[in-house]
């Protein structure tokens, strides 16, 4: 079976799978809204002079919103690989799923796949919220859009390859539940996605802008909030996507390794 046909198979699963529970989709979108319209409410209080870049369009509600934005991807792609692996463990089929025909990198890949096309649409549902709902406007044109989607699919790959690298964890240490919760919340603080970095002391100013989610969070605001995107940083990302995935990918291989040697695959 084809790569193409065999991540195809598991996001017909995985759709059918979620069609059966729909309301979770109004649901999602109602606790966007709600997400949404703290930030606004929010937004006439704040300093805007604080914020990272000057000349913003939609001033801290639009800063928050496209932070909040990736957030949920990111968090996605934290948790869906890992998840997924889990189920298997736990339903007793991770052995047997691991012995398909389709490489084991494959596998953990689709595994995921619907997800991360999920997170993505929930990314967009949430920006046009903004726009719709609460009257964000976007500074854009043709150069910033194509900024803006160049940085969206290399923080996809950057996200799935996360994700694959805590499923290699979840596959030899089983309980990495509380490692995801502390990863995403580490994010969310030295990410920038509510507040500049720079309200942060020193040390952590200097982790946060080290992190290649900040620099994606950073883009994607100049690409559409008005400012001048950093073309040099742009490249830095997308090589940093590029090597991720296969490094994620040979993380998880060793993991599975290890854990056939130790013949705890199938363990919970």
């Amino acid at each position: 079976m084809s790569a193409v046909a065999t991540t195809a198979a598991f996001v017909r699963r995985d759709w059918r799978i979620a069609l059966s529970y729909r309301a979770s989709y109004g649901l999602e979108i109602v606790a966007t809204v709600f997400v949404l319209a703290m930030m606004f409410y929010i937004a006439p209080i704040v300093d805007t002079t604080k914020l990272s870049t000057e000349s913003t369009a939609g001033g801290y509600f639009g800063f928050a919103t496209v932070g909040f934005a990736l957030l949920r991807m990111v968090q996605t792609g934290i948790s869906t690989f890992a998840n997924r692996m889990r189920e298997e463990q736990m339903t007793g089929t991770l052995e047997a799923l691991m012995a398909a025909p389709a490489p084991p990198s494959l596998v953990v890949l689709a595994s995921g796949t619907y997800s991360m096309l999920r997170a993505v649409v929930a990314g967009i549902v949430t920006i046009v919220a903004a726009v719709l709902v609460f009257g964000l406007r976007f500074d854009l044109n043709p150069g910033s859009l194509a900024v803006a989607l160049v940085t969206l699919v290399a923080c996809v790959v950057m996200f799935a390859a996360l994700g694959v690298a805590v499923a290699a964890f979840t596959i030899v240490f089983k309980q990495t539940t509380a490692a995801i919760g502390l990863v995403s919340a580490s994010l969310a603080i030295l990410g920038g996605v509510y507040f500049p970095l720079s309200v942060l002391p020193e040390p952590l100013q200097s982790i946060g802008e080290a992190l290649p989610f900040t620099w994606g969070v950073d883009l994607l605001r100049d690409a559409l909030l008005g400012s001048d995107p950093d073309l040099r940083l742009l490249a830095v990302l997308v090589g940093f996507a590029a090597v991720s995935i296969p490094l994620a990918l040979v993380l998880f291989s060793q993991a599975l390794r290890h854990a056939r040697r130790r013949g705890t695959l199938g363990h919970y």
